[in-house]
């Protein structure tokens, strides 16, 4: 609900700050813009550390655990980009076939382990496990 005393304040507000900017340079203006982006960027990280310091306590008074897998708080962007393709983790050396290891196990392999194989046998080198007799 809109009060009469906020909408007199943000009035004032912004004559106030027409009246500041019409007396800066455009330097003062980007300087005052970078400021003010910082500020609110702070801002923002702060609201959102409060957001899961809560739901952190409300998780733990139920006996919940919790974890943040994709939240980050820092600026810049990390991740795998949409659209690009998950590395190869098994392959068929005889017919070629491969997975990348996410979703339902393919026929190919799930009839190679019915067979008795051993599925770490097809993980690609790169995901190789290490020689347990080292």
């Amino acid at each position: 609900m809109i009060t009469v005393v906020g909408i007199m304040t943000e009035k004032i507000l912004d004559e106030k700050i027409t009246s500041l900017v019409s007396e800066l340079s455009k330097e003062d203006i980007k300087r005052v813009v970078e400021r003010f982006q910082s500020e609110l960027e702070q801002r923002e990280d702060t609201d959102k550390k409060a957001a899961i310091a809560q739901i952190m306590a409300i998780a733990d008074s139920a006996g919940l655990i919790v974890t943040f897998s994709d939240v980050d708080l820092s600026k810049r962007k990390t991740g795998v980009k949409i659209g690009t393709r998950a590395k190869i983790k098994y392959r068929n050396p005889a017919t070629g076939q491969e997975w990348s290891g996410r979703g339902l196990k393919p026929k190919w392999l799930l009839k190679l382990v019915a067979e008795g194989k051993n599925i770490d046998d097809y993980l690609t080198s790169e995901f190789t496990l290490p020689d347990a007799n080292v």
